[in-house]
């Protein structure tokens, strides 16, 4: 059963599956899909899987296919049926009974199809003959005149590095023109590629480097890897929570470095807030201490202006009267009812 579906990342998606041997996580990349070991926690934000997973929530998968041999898999239940391609890039396209696109990741479009909603799906044309069910007669048409190893990989839906190993194991020279192979070597030939492609021959696990990157494989050859998909968990499920963890650390070590800016923030605020304190107290005992003088001060600037003295009059008379303030040394602007002393501690 399928439990629920959700978006990890760009092209990476979890399906919780309800299995007879407990709870699994099916993981879908472009990659391929497996089951991963790992908890790989689903996005936060609006995703893309929320169409699919509306529909297929708690629904039995009654049956898995692949297509033709080729890089196409499906999901089929009840009402509906989930297709994965990865061919040029993934798309998950979900479909009706009827064949009907009910949704798809990716609008793609080829010359003999278009992946679009509302569309009915149309499964890719494959020119290339499928090793399980492939008779020897069509086989033995594909041994021309150019280069054996060339003919299979161009003409068969296997891995070519498959095709080199399987030549290898019946010590044919992959150079050699394909019809020059003669009848008895052509069945071994014949025989040894529908046995890999039905599984019934041993195969590795393997890794190739291309010009695109690391891809896995299978070999005839021991690697000594566990399976494709220990690899696969490996390779693209703890590469993300390494990436994720370094994205926390990156961030957790930013968030640190703002906290600590504010802190200091804070910090220099206090001090200059505890100095105005300070200061604003010495005042107030300034004040305090000498409220005799400073009203004397303004008595004496009122009487002046009521007698109608000039401002330097009346700071001049003050001088003069000889009294206790002797804290001023300037006045003014007390024609506009301000006063501003400024005074020696």
């Amino acid at each position: 059963f399928v439990s629920n579906i959700q978006d990890i990342d760009l092209n990476l998606f979890k399906f919780k599956l309800s299995t007879s041997q407990g709870n699994k996580d099916f993981i879908v990349s472009e990659q391929g899909f497996f089951i991963s070991t790992y908890k790989l926690d689903a996005r936060t934000t609006k995703t893309k899987s929320n169409v699919i997973s509306k529909q297929l929530e708690n629904k039995k998968i009654l049956k898995i296919n692949q297509y033709n041999f080729d890089r196409i898999l499906e999901f089929e239940f009840n009402d509906f049926s989930l297709i994965f391609e990865f061919i040029s890039n993934l798309n998950l396209i979900l479909l009706d009974k009827n064949k009907k696109i009910l949704f798809c990741l990716n609008h793609e479009t080829w010359k003999d199809r278009e992946i679009k909603k509302n569309n009915l799906y149309i499964f890719p044309a494959n020119q290339k003959l499928n090793p399980c069910s492939m008779k020897y007669l069509e086989f033995s048409k594909l041994l021309n005149e150019k280069s054996l190893a060339l003919s299979l990989i161009n003409s068969i839906n296997l891995a070519p590095n498959l095709i080199e190993d399987i030549l290898i194991e019946l010590s044919i020279d992959k150079k050699m023109i394909s019809n020059k192979l003669g009848e008895k070597k052509s069945k071994e030939l014949f025989s040894l590629i529908q046995n890999i492609a039905l599984f019934k021959s041993k195969l590795f696990p393997c890794l190739l480097e291309t010009k695109k990157g690391m891809i896995i494989s299978l070999s005839l050859k021991n690697s000594n890897l566990d399976s494709i998909n220990s690899l696969l968990n490996e390779l693209v499920a703890k590469p993300f929570l390494i990436n994720k963890a370094s994205v926390f650390s990156n961030s957790h070590n930013k968030a640190i470095e703002q906290l600590t800016a504010s802190l200091a923030q804070q910090i220099e605020a206090r001090a200059s807030l505890s100095e105005r304190i300070l200061l604003n107290k010495k005042k107030a005992e300034f004040i305090y201490l000498h409220q005799t003088e400073l009203t004397e001060l303004i008595d004496a600037i009122n009487l002046g202006l009521k007698k109608g003295l000039s401002e330097s009059n009346i700071i001049s008379t003050i001088k003069k009267s000889g009294s206790k303030n002797y804290l001023v040394s300037l006045i003014k602007e007390f024609k506009s009812r301000k006063l501003l002393i400024e005074v020696k501690e």
